[in-house]
């Protein structure tokens, strides 16, 4: 199909529209901030060391049996021997940087697709996908929203905040996400409108669904 022909087909609705309506576009932050909004406080330890639950319940179970008002009964030896034990274990199940970093990571990329938030990378910048179209988020934004992820997850403020720490997150998220670009179509013209997006192509034209696979990254506000 000729350009020409394809610019007939459109061009003129289309700039009748945007010489009376403004653009309205959901920016980088207003996407984050959604995201921001989602996050709330997590068990890292639950999450690292998933064994923990039981073994909290068990301790507190053995207490019950071996204090008596306060006062351990040495002469419950096996069950004092178990609690020593179990109490000894709980104490090496410590958390360290890397915890931190996996689990940070892990749980921003679940509710990012529970929300339908894709993410990719392309040309050295990092993208979202807000359910409509994609948005360009520079890197030094996404590692401070990264940093504030961590806090809000309960990550130490002398920990989450440190410019290191946000450096790391963010290679994390590289590494873990997978960010794969998606193809775009290059025989098919594509119009991002509020309702859905409307393609063009040499053997049809009409409405669709919106589709992430093609990164678009504009939506006009109709």
């Amino acid at each position: 199909m000729k350009s020409s022909t394809i610019k007939n087909l459109v061009t003129d609705d289309l700039t009748y529209r945007l010489d009376k309506m403004a653009v309205t576009r959901n920016t980088p932050d207003d996407i984050l901030q959604g995201l921001s909004e989602s996050i709330g406080k997590i068990d890292f330890q639950i999450l690292a060391f998933p064994e923990i639950v039981q073994l909290r319940q068990k301790i507190e179970d053995l207490e019950l049996i071996i204090y008596t008002d306060g006062i351990l009964d040495e002469d419950k030896k096996s069950e004092v021997k178990e609690y020593r034990g179990l109490t000894k274990k709980l104490k090496y199940l410590k958390l360290t940087k890397n915890h931190y970093l996996i689990l940070c990571v892990e749980q921003l990329l679940q509710i990012a697709k529970e929300n339908n938030w894709g993410l990719c990378k392309k040309h050295g910048y990092i993208y979202l996908y807000n359910g409509e179209f994609w948005t360009e988020i520079d890197k030094e934004r996404f590692q401070f929203f990264l940093g504030n992820v961590a806090l809000k997850m309960g990550v130490e403020k002398f920990k989450g905040k440190i410019h290191t720490f946000k450096e790391e997150l963010f290679k994390q998220f590289l590494a873990d996400a997978y960010l794969p670009t998606p193809r775009t179509k290059k025989d098919s013209v594509l119009i991002n409108l509020q309702n859905g997006t409307f393609e063009i192509t040499s053997k049809k034209r009409g409405l669709r669904e919106f589709d992430q696979n093609d990164f678009i990254t504009h939506q006009l506000p109709f």
